[in-house]
């Protein structure tokens, strides 16, 4: 809630959201915006299946949702809102995307965007990177390259004004996140951590997820509670279009 009081929304708006998943803050982007509307896009046919199913038109006349990949989006001036919760570290191409997102933005239009930013999940990736040399992961990882983009701020700033924002306000934010033992750090690393897994046969995943358990909580046992917490860096933008 507080990344969508960034938009400074008065209602009236035609709102982008990159990225958008099951279409949960879309739908709550809508109602904000009565007399403007929403246009939800992710790349994923299933999850935007999912959010016209549980937004149908019917309910939400001012909402819509979109199969595509934000980095072939191409709008011109059609938007005066870009917004993006935790999916643009997908994409390693970041200046391609902002030239998508400027594109698609009104002049006087915002922009406002929460990804993984440097040093995300740190600790985590210190155990998994040592893993994927050891047998028998070795061979499954061969030519494999760190699917994400973690900017530093500076950096990004640099990117934003290259691209031609204006009034760019970028930082990093701490977040603690816990998981209820084995069971919850499975579940997180078995839905968001694809790239990883896909590249091992189906009978080899639960085992490689127990692996990287046993390695992260050897360094950060668990609390008292049984809860796994892991130091995650988001990466918060603001801007604006000239």
């Amino acid at each position: 809630m507080d990344l969508l009081s960034g938009l400074k929304l008065s209602g009236m708006e035609m709102v982008l959201d990159l990225g958008c998943g099951d279409g949960k803050i879309s739908a709550q982007i809508a109602e904000i915006v009565p007399y403007g509307s929403v246009l939800g896009i992710d790349s994923s046919p299933e999850m935007i299946e999912y959010a016209k199913k549980t937004h149908p038109k019917k309910e939400c006349p001012n909402l819509d949702f979109f199969c595509c990949d934000m980095r072939t989006i191409d709008y011109t001036e059609d938007f005066d809102r870009v917004f993006s919760n935790a999916a643009m570290h997908w994409v390693k191409d970041q200046g391609r995307v902002l030239r998508n997102i400027y594109q698609s933005l009104k002049p006087g239009g915002l922009m406002v965007i929460q990804m993984g930013g440097r040093g995300n999940a740190g600790d985590l990736f210190a155990c998994i990177t040592p893993l994927m040399e050891t047998k028998p992961w070795i061979r499954y990882f061969q030519d494999f390259e760190f699917p994400y983009a973690f900017p530093d701020p500076d950096e990004y700033v640099t990117l934003l004004r290259k691209t031609g924002f204006t009034k760019c306000i970028v930082q990093l934010k701490g977040k603690d996140m816990v998981h209820e033992g084995l069971e919850g750090f499975s579940g997180w690393i078995r839905t968001t951590w694809m790239p990883y897994l896909d590249r091992l046969p189906s009978r080899l995943r639960s085992r490689f997820i127990i692996a990287i358990y046993r390695e992260y909580t050897k360094l950060y046992p668990p609390d008292s509670f049984g809860n796994i917490h892991i130091a995650m860096v988001r990466l918060e933008a603001i801007a604006e279009r000239h």
